[in-house]
């Protein structure tokens, strides 16, 4: 019954720390976003993810290499700093960068 328990919480005050939640991220990446970034190069990352998620049934996303919220670091969002892998990597490197790709 964990279901029933997530939506007590969500109707009990949850859902408005939720959409406040998406709101200061969708700010953040706006924050982040120089002029320069490529939005169909972006997007190409967001398709990639979408598509893999249907053909595997792994849920995929696009994924910030230098997080733009990270303690010691912000990243951008452009392009270069994208990438797809799966939800679950995704959730457990938070807002760390990956040490295997930087060797940290």
């Amino acid at each position: 019954m964990q279901k029933e328990s997530h939506m007590r919480w969500y109707d009990g005050g949850g859902k408005i720390w939720v959409l406040a939640s998406n709101a200061m991220r969708r700010g953040m990446v706006l924050q982040q976003t120089p002029a320069w970034a490529d939005p169909k190069k972006m997007l190409e990352y967001y398709k990639e993810a979408a598509r893999l998620t249907q053909e595997t049934g792994v849920r995929h996303e696009v994924d910030h290499i230098v997080p733009i919220n990270g303690a010691s670091v912000r990243g951008l969002h452009v392009q270069d700093n994208l990438r797809v892998i799966t939800r679950s990597e995704n959730r457990s490197k938070r807002n760390r960068m990956d040490e295997a790709l930087h060797g940290d």
